[in-house]
């Protein structure tokens, strides 16, 4: 969303913050032999023609998409300085929409996924862990 170069000292604290508690996670995880990965998922305002009962209320931005950006990019710097395996679904996500520009993904009021967005995320995920190389339990 907002580049993060204009983020207010308040939201460099908290981005900061929840960044050293995945750190924190991880480290805990790793003493247990347990991989960590993270999933970035987008909000539906980046999207065109997503959540807009929602764009509506809070300003008439129906055919605004807010471009990716800043928090995206700070997560994506931070897994990859961390080794931390990223699914990153705004590409996903905008492939899809390119593909089908009239499937709702975001339900129209509120930033949750429909039944097609479940779907796609579910497809994405599905490529992704096999790339892990995760080890198996016992089967």
């Amino acid at each position: 969303m907002r580049d993060s170069d204009i983020w207010s000292e308040e939201i460099r604290a908290r981005v900061a913050q929840s960044l050293q508690h995945i750190s924190g996670l991880r480290q805990s995880l790793q003493k247990r032999n347990i991989p960590l990965a993270l999933c970035l998922i987008p909000y539906p305002w980046q999207f065109p023609g997503e959540n807009l009962v929602r764009k509506s209320q809070i300003g008439g931005w129906n055919e605004f998409a807010f471009p990716a950006g800043g928090l995206r990019d700070v997560i994506k710097e931070f897994s990859q300085k961390s080794d931390i395996p990223l699914l990153d679904l705004y590409e996903t996500t905008s492939h899809y929409k390119e593909q089908f520009p009239d499937e709702l993904l975001y339900c129209p009021s509120d930033p949750h996924w429909t039944v097609a967005g479940h779907q796609m995320a579910a497809k994405a995920l599905l490529q992704f862990l096999p790339e892990l190389d995760l080890p198996m339990g016992e089967q």
